[in-house]
């Protein structure tokens, strides 16, 4: 009788455990100039001629614009103007206390692109962003990383 309670008490584990639901989505994360963001949302938008990736959390956006409706992955270069298939932009904005909005530069790196189930992820590191909306004559260049999958 105590290998039958015990066997049906394992047995009640195993089932709990594995019909529990799933919270663990994917990991989406971006880093901009040090500080790391975790978006609650990451979409794609297709429109006539090009595709977007965003990300927010509600107050910071990050963009990966394509220039092209992208179907298979592969590596795609980071420019500051899109005009070739193979080529992505990216635009981030930030609202810590003062609004910052950063676009990538031409030749800022590489970023790898899958697409699985319909769903589009990037992931890029260590590319430059360069701060847009400041009239400083300092560079405002900074690194820029981010792991995102549409949800």
């Amino acid at each position: 009788m105590k290998k039958i309670l015990l066997g049906a008490a394992t047995l009640s584990v195993i089932f709990a455990t594995s019909c529990k639901k799933d919270d663990n989505g994917p990991s989406n994360s971006f880093t901009l100039a040090g500080a790391t963001y975790n978006p609650t949302i990451v979409s794609k938008s297709d429109a006539a001629g090009y595709s977007v990736l965003a990300s927010t959390d509600q107050t910071n956006v990050y963009t990966i614009q394509f220039n092209i409706v992208p179907v298979i992955g592969g590596t795609f270069n980071i420019v500051d103007d899109v005009e070739a298939d193979n080529q992505i932009k990216i635009t981030a904005v930030t609202q810590g206390g003062v609004k910052s909005i950063y676009e990538s530069i031409d030749n800022a790196g590489t970023a790898n692109v899958t697409i699985s189930n319909g769903k589009m992820s990037v992931t890029l590191s260590d590319a430059l962003v360069k701060r847009t909306n400041t009239s400083s004559m300092k560079s405002d260049t900074v690194r820029t990383s981010a792991v995102l999958t549409q949800q």
